[in-house]
């Protein structure tokens, strides 16, 4: 029977875009400044399926109260799915990192690090925070976020760093409508990460009316408020679930070059574990051994004296990623060729009425991302150009020289890394 397709309000929308704000700022509190629970680390974002739960509960009274007031499982799952791109962006690896980046090379860099020499002819003027006042409110503090100073420092490189995002995530959308049918109709993908999203906003409450699921849940909860009392009331014993590391019991060399090699009991690990296909947990346990093995065997042969990255995980890690990305391409050939066929003719695909996206707007989002991922910037150098060309030639009170982007850096730190 064919799937009946619901419309989503624009209220959902607008809801979902409410509430990014609010939920970035949750991710932030407790990545940045409480430093605890670090949602963005894990596969799967717990505060999003909290937001989730909170949300389908809502909804169920607002059912009993007027039924419009209900979203349902299609709006419930694209609000979702907002909160999840928004807490990337604001997480460790992206919001949070990108104010390190602009902020930190004209704040710190001096003569003694040489970070003018080195990296300004490099780096775009127009992507990092030059601005002194800024910078000193921003790092001395006592200072409003929507004060003039920090608005005024923060504007410019934020907007070309905010298209760089806004390109890459055109790019994403439009890979996933060319690979979707590949992967989730021809290779059978399970995509274990969305199991608990589509259980929870399953119609009748039938995921939580499952006394399997109760049991489930009820034992982490019970071992996280065991361990939670005790760092309270350190009398009350601990579930030691996370306290055993393999390298407290390999101590000589070489063997001590297992290095962080925890022995945990992660019950959200065991969870998603059950979601995934064998092959791919088995290869996760093997190459976890088989890389610590490298490190044992780099040791003992004392390669870490003369050579002190070996064995080169990180580049082995890149090289597997690459040889990864190469089959998935590889294996995807034949629907790649009718991709292609359809966006640049007037042929469809078989099943791509069930796309999101033509196959043709999908490439050409491809392609302008691509681009502007490129110009964003390459203009952004263009821009810092430009304005180094408008201002005057005379000469800079500070260096003596008559132009006009040496006084520019001249007046506030360099640019680097």
């Amino acid at each position: 029977m064919p799937e009946t397709k619901v419309p989503i309000r624009p209220a959902a929308i607008l809801l979902g875009l409410v509430l990014i704000p609010l939920n970035s700022y949750w991710v932030s509190i407790m990545e940045s400044i409480k430093y605890t629970g670090h949602p963005t680390t894990y596969s799967l974002y717990f505060n999003c399926v909290c937001w989730l739960l909170l949300l389908v509960l809502l909804s169920e009274l607002g059912r009993r109260v007027r039924p419009w007031l209900a979203l349902n499982r299609a709006e419930l799952l694209t609000i979702y799915f907002m909160l999840a791109v928004g807490s990337a962006l604001a997480g460790h690896d992206q919001g949070q990192v990108l104010l390190s980046v602009i902020l930190y090379p004209h704040q710190f860099a001096t003569p003694e690090n040489g970070w003018k020499d080195l990296f300004l002819p490099h780096v775009p003027a127009q992507l990092l925070v030059s601005y002194r006042p800024a910078l000193k409110a921003i790092f001395d503090g006592h200072a409003a976020f929507f004060s003039d100073d920090v608005l005024k420092g923060l504007a410019v490189p934020l907007f070309w760093w905010g298209l760089f995002h806004l390109a890459l995530l055109v790019s994403f959308a439009s890979l996933s409508v060319v690979l979707r049918r590949q992967w989730a109709d021809a290779e059978k993908l399970s995509f274990p990460l969305v199991a608990l999203p589509l259980e929870m906003t399953t119609p009748e409450f039938r995921f939580f009316r499952d006394r399997l699921m109760w049991i489930g849940f009820t034992i982490p909860v019970l071992i996280n408020l065991v361990n939670n009392l005790h760092q309270v009331w350190p009398g009350l014993p601990e579930i030691g679930i996370r306290t055993h590391f393999l390298s407290d019991y390999l101590t000589t060399r070489p063997w001590n070059a297992i290095g962080w090699s925890p022995l945990w009991v992660q019950p959200w690990a065991i969870g998603i574990g059950y979601l995934l296909p064998l092959d791919i947990l088995f290869s996760s346990w093997v190459f976890w051994w088989y890389w610590h093995a490298q490190a044992i065997l780099a040791t003992a042969l004392g390669l870490g004296n003369s050579k002190p990255l070996a064995p080169y995980i990180p580049e082995q890690a890149l090289g597997a990623y690459l040889g990864i990305a190469v089959i998935v391409l590889w294996s995807a050939r034949a629907h790649l060729k009718g991709v292609l066929r359809s966006a640049f003719t007037a042929r469809q695909v078989a099943g791509q009425e069930h796309e999101g996206l033509s196959y043709r707007l999908a490439c050409l989002g491809l392609s302008c991302s691509g681009s502007r991922c490129t110009s964003a910037w390459s203009g952004a150098r263009r821009c810092c150009s430009s304005s180094a060309s408008w201002a005057s030639p005379s000469p800079c009170s500070g260096c003596g020289r008559s132009s006009a982007r040496r006084c520019t850096t001249c007046t506030s730190p360099t640019p680097g890394w």
